[in-house]
């Protein structure tokens, strides 16, 4: 167990805090886009930008977030 504190703004996601022991998750700094991740092995967490722009035909512009924690 531990804690990440993921911040998503102004198109970019990074993690802002985290109290694991190597820190290496924040200094990965900003992502913004596709196929872009950040990876904390200690806390097994892993954020990538999959998709900036749907390419499903349902014509929404806005970004959707999934999120999946165990």
């Amino acid at each position: 167990g531990g804690t990440n504190l993921l911040e998503i703004q102004g198109g970019q996601a990074w993690i802002e805090e985290a109290d694991c022991p190597d820190g290496l998750c924040i200094n990965m700094g900003k992502i913004s886009m596709s196929g872009q991740s950040i990876v904390c092995l200690p806390h097994e967490v892993v954020v990538e930008i999959i998709s900036s722009d749907a390419k499903d035909g349902s014509g929404a512009d806005d970004l959707d977030v999934d999120v999946f924690a165990n």
